[in-house]
């Protein structure tokens, strides 16, 4: 074995150890030094036979230390197992079978985690409800019904197409969102270009000139010695900016969830995501034969906002008090009209399940052309921006040149 170890930054450990039945299980993991790494694999329970130091280059070190999934990993980790349990395999075979096939190291880390809670008695809803990696709330709600409805295949197949479309789309967006990229740099290309060539040209004619310049001239000119003075930090204060939100974001939760539910466009699309993840995780749990009480505790899991999961836990509470359904969300205001009325239609049919399951469905295709819309509307924005913004300089130009003419003449 490869005694060096690192105490001031985690290196990438390859291990073998030994599990109480005898089984041989192999991975990797990000430790600081021999014992950490030792500590770690005896929390997976699991006793290390040997330990090798991965020799790698230090960014794919630094991408192995990630222990959050990106989509795609999710996606494949619910694909996975949704696909070997509806073989009927025991669960820790199945976790077993797709850590031995997987290569890369975030996904493997959550594998081997889940596997060994499994392994140790645990059921996999507190597995994944536990784990550092953050995993959706759908995925311990979805495997927590599954666990009790023996339809842990169909919930988390249900939830892996949910998830490819996910995928699909946000591929699809990014695509499209590669020409408004490219016309963002084309405009501030052009007025850094205008900035520093031609603005300062005018600048120092009128400097010289006895007569001011039009007031948008005037101003024209300030901006682009604005633009040359500071333009190079505009990145940084954007991106210094974004880092802010994300951080005020994280220490108070509650006040960015108001705020983000108050903005006109992204607060509609929150709203109605949330909806989709509801309605489709109760209505998955209702139709395995679960209570209404106990499956909405689990589907509001799927909820992403906490001041939505509050106004549906004031409605469950109203619907222990002896209250309607559709009645106590309508109160609570926690769904949208259309919802409602396909879940009082289900109450009336007694087929609350279909119903919500159709209410999914409507608004997952609701916000996906909502998304596309606004995304294709980007590109046009863009190019009027860009006219808007050149068409100005160009006029200051000339209605300064004017001004000259005026004087001299």
């Amino acid at each position: 074995m490869n005694g060096a170890s690192d105490a001031t930054q985690s290196r990438i450990w390859r291990y073998t150890a030994e599990e109480d039945d005898g089984r041989i299980v192999r991975g990797e993991l990000a430790a600081l030094d021999r014992a950490d790494a030792i500590r770690q694999v005896h929390a997976l329970g699991a006793t290390p036979v040997d330990l090798q130091i991965v020799k790698s280059s230090r960014l794919f070190q630094l991408r192995s230390r990630r222990q959050s999934l990106s989509l795609r990993e999710t996606v494949d980790l619910v694909r996975g197992i949704a696909d070997l349990a509806a073989a009927e395999l025991p669960l820790k075979d199945v976790l077993a079978s797709l850590g031995e096939r997987e290569k890369r190291p975030a996904l493997k880390g959550v594998i081997a985690r889940l596997e060994a809670r499994v392994r140790r008695g645990d059921s996999l809803s507190s597995a994944v409800r536990e784990d550092p990696a953050g995993l959706p709330r759908a995925l311990y709600a979805l495997a927590e019904a599954g666990e009790e409805s023996g339809l842990l295949a169909r919930n988390y197949t249900d939830l892996a197409d949910q998830l490819e479309r996910d995928l699909e789309l946000r591929n699809e967006m990014t695509a499209q969102m590669v020409y408004p990229g490219i016309l963002v740099v084309v405009f501030m290309g052009t007025l850094l270009f205008m900035a520093h060539f031609i603005l300062p040209t005018f600048e120092n004619v009128f400097d010289n000139a006895a007569t001011p310049p039009p007031a948008l001239t005037q101003f024209v000119i300030e901006a682009g010695a604005f633009l040359r003075i500071w333009g190079i930090w505009l990145p940084v204060a954007i991106v210094g900016l974004a880092v802010l939100v994300q951080t005020a974001a994280r220490a108070m939760p509650d006040q960015a969830d108001r705020l983000m539910a108050q903005l006109p466009v992204l607060g509609w699309i929150r709203l109605r995501v949330d909806t989709v993840r509801y309605c489709q995780a109760l209505g998955l749990l209702l139709s395995s034969g679960r209570p209404l009480a106990r499956a909405e505790a689990v589907a509001r899991e799927a909820i992403s906002s906490p001041g939505l999961r509050r106004r549906h836990a004031r409605a469950a509470e109203q619907v222990r008090a002896g209250s309607v359904f559709s009645r106590a969300l309508e109160t609570c205001q926690a769904l949208p009209e259309d919802a409602l009325r396909l879940v009082a239609l289900g109450e009336k049919s007694g087929h609350l399940d279909t119903m919500l399951l159709r209410a999914a469905a409507l608004y997952d295709r609701e916000v996906r052309n909502r998304l596309k819309a606004l995304v294709e509307l980007i590109g046009p924005a863009m190019i009027i921006i860009l006219a808007l913004c050149i068409g100005g300089v160009l006029v200051s130009v000339i209605l300064g040149v004017l001004s000259l003419n005026e004087a001299i003449y």
